[in-house]
This record gives structure tokens, sequence and C-alpha cells, in this order.
């Protein structure tokens, strides 16, 4: 009897033993796992670190190669502009056709011939209809005489077709928004001038200021208003064709006031600013860059409140097979550059990469249209609309 509950004890004791010891295992496996489990989390850990430290070194490197590039991009555009600089004194000479102001040619002639001593600029100023066909004379004889041609938009899409200018990507082109470049690489707008009134402050005053292009055409100003030729000058005919988008359907009226005012008609915008100046006329359509030094003398000028107001494009490019085709290259580079780009501001000028003389930073909010170019076609056919020429 004792014999059998002694062996049912055993048995008993046995069982706690092997259920603890399963139980100890149990403890000791999760033990294990959970070390198991950190072990994993501390290696992608730090493999992630390793991988993230890869791409920064990455990074560096890369940032390494692209300054490595840029320094050797930076040097070669220096040995080449040397090269250029050096070719253009050879040539000795660099000559412009340009439809800018007198005053502000011998003013940039002066800084040209500054910066590059040995190398003379000369400039011919001439203006739509009469520079077209001397180009056409020139290029006829293939006698070159001109090397860079400046002057508005319009005029550029007749050298375009008729294959008078020559591409050149220059490199200060990355300055300059895209509107304003041609797709070909022919040429670039870098003058952005706009049109305006203007009126003599002696003449005109309070009230009779024009505020509104109905002002402007108002049949007090008969006789007494100056604008350019649209018959004969290009630019001021864009102008009348910008004017559609401006006045929509009042644009025919318009054309037809402004005719029976009797306008003093000129050969360009230029020569209007100075009959308002001498009050040969009281008021007259003209262009901020015309219209800037006769505000910087103080002469009794002033630009009226009108709006909205339409911007004037001025292109540059070079002339093909240029007889000084280093030095037309030079001047390009110069003329764009943000150095002669600040000087034109501080001259009149708005231009296109952003800079603007304070005296008209308050009317570029109105400047909300843009001329287009003319085809030979559209030019004539709206000079017919118009029952042009007017006298």
């Amino acid at each position: 009897m004792v014999s059998t509950n002694l062996s049912i004890v055993v048995s008993v004791i046995a069982l706690l033993v092997a259920a603890g010891g399963i139980t100890y295992a149990s403890i000791r496996l999760g033990d294990i796992d959970s070390v198991n489990s950190n072990l994993v989390s501390k290696v992608n850990s730090i493999s992630s670190d390793v991988t993230s430290l890869k791409s920064q070194i990455g990074q560096l490197g890369q940032q390494q190669a692209d300054r490595l590039k840029a320094v050797e991009a930076e040097l070669a555009e220096r040995k080449a502009r040397e090269a250029l600089i050096d070719a253009a004194r050879k040539e000795g000479k660099v000559t412009i056709y340009t439809s800018q102001t007198i005053e502000q040619m011998e003013a940039l002639k002066k800084r040209f011939e500054a910066t590059y001593p040995g190398i003379t600029m000369e400039f011919i100023r001439a203006l739509g209809g009469p520079l077209t066909e001397r180009l056409q004379t020139e290029f006829a004889a293939n006698k070159r005489v001109g090397d860079v041609v400046q002057g508005s938009q319009e005029d550029f899409v007749v050298y375009k077709e008729r294959g008078w200018l020559e591409k050149y990507l220059s490199p200060e082109l990355k300055g300059i928004p895209d509107i304003y470049k041609d797709p070909d690489g022919m040429n670039v707008a870098a003058r952005i001038p706009f049109y305006v009134v203007g009126y003599n402050t002696k003449l005109v005053t309070g009230v009779d200021v024009p505020k509104t292009w109905d002002d402007v055409v108002n049949p007090k100003w008969k006789g007494k208003f100056s604008i350019g030729d649209p018959f004969v000058h290009p630019s001021t005919l864009v102008w009348f064709d910008a004017m559609k988008q401006v006045l929509g359907n009042k644009w025919a009226n318009f054309v037809t006031q402004m005719r029976a005012l009797n306008p003093r008609l000129q050969v360009s915008l230029t020569p209007v600013v100075k009959q308002i100046v001498t009050g040969e006329v009281s008021i007259g359509l003209t262009l901020t860059s015309s219209m800037f030094p006769e505000l910087a003398a103080g002469n009794p000028v002033a630009v009226a409140p009108v709006e909205p107001l339409v911007a004037l494009p001025n292109k540059i490019a070079i002339l093909k097979n240029s007889p000084h085709p280093n030095a037309a290259k030079l001047y390009f580079d110069w003329f764009l550059s943000d150095a002669t780009m600040k000087f034109l501001a501080e001259f009149g000028d708005t231009v296109s990469k952003g800079y603007a003389p304070d005296a008209y930073a308050k009317y570029i909010p109105s400047v909300k249209y843009t001329v287009r170019a003319l085809t030979e076609r559209e030019s004539d056919a709206l000079k017919k609309e118009m029952g042009l020429p007017w006298n």
C-alpha cells in the first residue's frame, strides 16, 4: 500500500518536473526570439544607415562633379571670350544699324570703346523702310557695310524672311525670358519701350490731360496732335494693329476720329516729343525711350495716364556674312550684358532683363499688350483698312 502511494507521488513529481521543464524551456525560447527580433531590427537600422550614407556620399560626389563641370565650363567660356576679343581687335571695327536715338548711341559708343580699346564702334541711324531698302541694296550687290542691326520687331520679320540674319546663341541669352528670343536663334528682343501719350505741361493742364483713349481723339486736339506716319513708319502701323486688341469693336471709329484730327505726321515717333516740347503740338503719341531725355532735362513734358498701354520689343541681330563677324559677336554680347542693360535703364529704357527707369515704374502695370510682327501682306491690308496715306 505504501509502495503504491510512493509510486504515485514520484509519478506526480515527475510530471510536475516535466511540466516545469516545459514551461522553463518555453520561457528560454521566448527570450531567444526577442533577442533575435532586436538583432534583426538593429541590423536593418544599420543597413538603412549604410544606404543613407552611401546616398549622401553619392550626392557629395555628384555635387563635386557638378562643381568641377561648372568650373571647366567657366574656364572654357573665358578662354572663348578672350579669343573672341583678340579676333575682334584684329578686325578693329564694328558698324551698327540702329533705330535708337543719337544721344543713346553716342553714350553706348563711348562705353563700348572704353571697354574694348582698339575696337571702333560706328553707328548709322536708320529706320524701317529706308533701312530695309539699304540692306536690300547691300545684299543684292554683295557689299556689306553693317555688322549688327537693331530695330523694331516688325522689321525683323522681313530681315529673317529674306535671309539677312546670322544665327548666334550668345552666352548672355541665359538671363532673358524665352518669350523674347527667336526660336531659331536669329535675334532677340533687348529693349522693350512702350507707347505713351505725351503732352506739353504748359499747354495742357487739369481736366484737359487725357485719361482715356477716347480723350486722345477728342476733336479739341485737331491740328494739335502729332504721331508717326503709319504709312511709312512700321512702328506706328503695328501700334494701330495692337490697338485692335485694346479697343475691340471701337477700333474703326477710333481710327476715323484720329484721322479727323489732321495729325502732324512724322517720319518716326522721336520727332513727336520735340514738337511737344516746343509747343508746336499739345499732345502726341511717342515711345518711352524718346520721351525720357526730355523728362530728364526738365522740359515741359509729361506722360498722360492713358491705359492700357502697348509695348514695342526692339530687337538685335548679327547681319549675315558681316565684314566684322567677331566684333559683331562681341558687341552683341556686350549689349545684352547686365552692365549695359542697367545702363540702358538709367538712360530711359525698359529692357528684357527686367530693368526699368524709376520714371516709368508706375506705368509698367498698365502695359498689357505687345505689338505683333506683321508680314508685308498684313501690313498692306492694314494700310488699306485705315485708308492710308492720310496726307
